[in-house]
């Protein structure tokens, strides 16, 4: 407390890599940020990328959207990219699916990760204006009924669950078998429940911080 100069420094770092991230992330046919493809570029001296060498990823996950909880405030943009998320199919009945791809990986399609639902819900809050809280609510209804159902059925949480119903279904794909009694399971229903209230209301639902777990 009381480090102005350093306060100034950290602001002015956030400051440009939200300015890098509209800058190089943006799509704007597709409405949302994207990942940059390093595919067959190499780097330059330190290990450094020319920006103007790399291309957007022509991928869809649920990444593309993870901006909406580092903007610094609701802008155009982040209005767009809240109703690109809601037409994007990745949205289900039991939360945020990874990717539209079902590869048989866990990173994938159907999985829905903990972490990206709080990050989601979050940013839609924050930075999404009235249809970003709709959708908040949306995503944290779908996602903790979901996980709710799954511990009320097999007595634990589970890392990750399926996207494309609410019936507590764990998740699976990759290399290991869907693990039980997980931490970020746990830290995301309870700060959804804490951010959102249950059943989740728009009216109650708080921004990050504000709620006494910052």
């Amino acid at each position: 407390a009381g480090d102005e100069g350093g306060a100034a420094r950290w602001a002015a770092a956030a400051d440009a890599r939200w300015a890098a991230v509209e800058a190089l992330l943006w799509c704007e046919a597709e409405q949302r940020w994207t990942d940059l493809s390093l595919a067959g570029v190499e780097a330059g001296a330190g290990g450094v990328f020319d920006a103007a060498s790399l291309a957007a990823s022509p991928f869809v996950s649920a990444a593309c959207w993870a901006p909406l909880w580092a903007a610094p405030a609701p802008t155009p943009r982040t209005l767009a990219a809240v109703t690109s998320l809601a037409s994007s199919g990745l949205v289900g009945a039991g939360g945020v699916a990874t990717t539209p791809l079902e590869t048989g990986e866990q990173w994938d399609g159907r999985n829905a990760w903990p972490p990206l639902q709080t990050i989601l819900a979050e940013g839609c809050l924050a930075c999404g204006g009235s249809q970003g809280a709709s959708l908040a609510c949306t995503i944290v209804a779908s996602f903790v009924g979901n996980a709710a159902a799954g511990i009320g059925r097999d007595g634990c949480a589970r890392e990750k669950y399926r996207a494309d119903a609410a019936a507590g279904a764990p998740g699976g794909g990759g290399e290991y078998a869907t693990q039980t009694g997980f931490g970020w399971t746990h830290g995301a229903v309870l700060c959804l429940l804490r951010r959102f209230g249950w059943p989740p209301e728009e009216g109650r639902a708080v921004a990050a911080g504000e709620a006494g777990d910052a």
